[in-house]
C-alpha cells in the first residue's frame, strides 16, 4: 500500500504543480494583454495629438501665408422660377489700400466684387449640377496675387437645396434575353435630411416599356427618417426590345418630384442589367426637369 502512494504522490505533486503554474501563465498572458491594450491605446492617443498638432500648424501657417484675413460664402434658397442657386460671397483681404479691387474666377468667367469698407461682395447663380470653388484675385496698382480658399469651395449645391436619399437593393438578380429574375429588397433610405423638406411620400414602382407592373405606395410617412423596403422575388418575361426598370419615386415638402433608378434593362440588347447607385433625377411640382444625375454601380 505504501509503495502504491509513494508512485501515486509524485504524479499528484506534479499534477498540482502543473495547475499552479498553467494559473500564472494564464495570469501573466492577461497582464501581457492588458498591457498591449493599454500600450496600443496609449499609442492611439498620442498619434490623434500629433495629428492634431499638424493640422493646427498647418492652419496657422496657411493663415498666416495668406493674403485674405477672413471669406465665407452663404448658399441661399433655390429659386423657384429659373432652378438656380445663389451664392452670397463675402471676402476681406489683410491689406486693402484705396486702389485695391477684388475679383473671383470661375473657371474662365472672372467676376468683379463689390467693395464695402474693407469687405468685398458678390452674389452669384448656379446651376444644381455646379460644383463651384472660385480664385480669390486680389489686385492693386496693376499687380494681381491669386488665392484659392477652402471657405469658398462648394461640393454639391443639389444637397443644399433638396433631402438627400439612397435607393439601393440588397439580393440576387439574374437577367437573361427574355427575362429578369429578381430576389432581394429594395431599400430608399436617408442620407442626409434637411429638416423643412424632406421626403414626404414614395412609390416603388418596376415598369416595362414605361407601363407599371408592380407599384407599392407609401404615404402619410410623418417621419423625416422614411425607409421604404419592398421584398421581391419574382420572374418578369420580356421580350426582345422592350425595357425594364425599377425605381423609386418620391415627392419631398416642396411638391419636386424626385426619381431614384436602382435597374434598367432593355431585352436582347446584350448589354446586361445596369443598376445604379446615388441615381437621382429631380422635376418641378410642374413637370419640369431640374436636375439629374445617373452613376452606374
Amino acid at each position: 500500500m505504501k509503495k502504491k502512494i509513494y508512485h501515486v504522490l509524485p504524479v499528484v505533486i506534479l499534477l498540482i504543480l502543473q495547475i499552479y503554474s498553467i494559473s500564472k501563465i494564464n495570469r501573466l498572458q492577461n497582464i501581457v494583454n492588458n498591457f498591449e491594450v493599454s500600450f496600443n491605446n496609449s499609442i492611439g492617443v498620442v498619434q490623434h495629438s500629433i495629428n492634431d498638432i499638424y493640422s493646427n500648424t498647418n492652419a496657422i501657417m496657411e493663415k498666416k501665408a495668406s493674403i485674405i484675413a477672413d471669406c465665407s460664402m452663404n448658399i441661399l434658397d433655390l429659386n423657384k422660377e429659373t432652378f438656380l442657386v445663389p451664392i452670397e460671397y463675402k471676402v476681406q483681404p489683410k491689406d486693402v489700400s484705396a486702389s485695391t479691387q477684388l475679383f473671383l474666377k470661375f473657371d474662365d468667367e472672372t467676376v468683379p466684387m463689390e467693395r464695402e469698407g474693407s469687405e468685398f461682395f458678390l452674389t452669384k447663380e448656379f446651376s444644381l449640377d455646379d460644383y463651384p470653388f472660385p480664385t480669390i484675385i486680389v489686385e492693386d496698382n496693376g499687380v494681381q496675387h491669386f488665392e484659392k480658399h477652402r471657405y469658398l469651395e462648394c461640393w454639391a449645391l443639389v444637397s443644399s437645396c433638396f433631402s438627400n436619399y439612397n435607393a439601393t437593393f440588397s439580393g440576387s438578380f439574374q437577367p437573361a434575353d427574355n427575362f429578369v429574375k429578381l430576389n432581394g429588397t429594395f431599400y430608399l433610405t436617408p442620407s442626409e435630411v434637411i429638416a423643412d423638406n424632406p421626403i414626404i411620400s414614395s412609390k416603388f414602382i418596376i415598369s416595362i416599356d414605361g407601363e407599371a407592373v408592380e407599384c407599392t405606395e407609401f404615404k402619410d410617412l410623418g417621419d423625416y427618417s422614411l425607409d421604404s423596403a419592398v421584398d421581391v422575388n419574382k420572374k418578369y418575361e420580356l421580350e426582345n426590345g422592350q425595357t425594364f426598370e425599377a425605381k423609386y419615386v418620391a415627392e419631398d415638402a416642396q411638391g419636386f418630384i424626385h426619381e431614384y433608378k436602382v435597374f434598367h434593362f432593355e431585352a436582347g440588347s446584350g448589354d446586361g442589367l445596369q443598376q445604379f447607385h446615388d441615381t437621382e433625377t429631380i422635376y418641378s411640382p410642374d413637370g419640369q426637369l431640374v436636375y439629374s444625375e445617373e452613376i452606374p454601380a
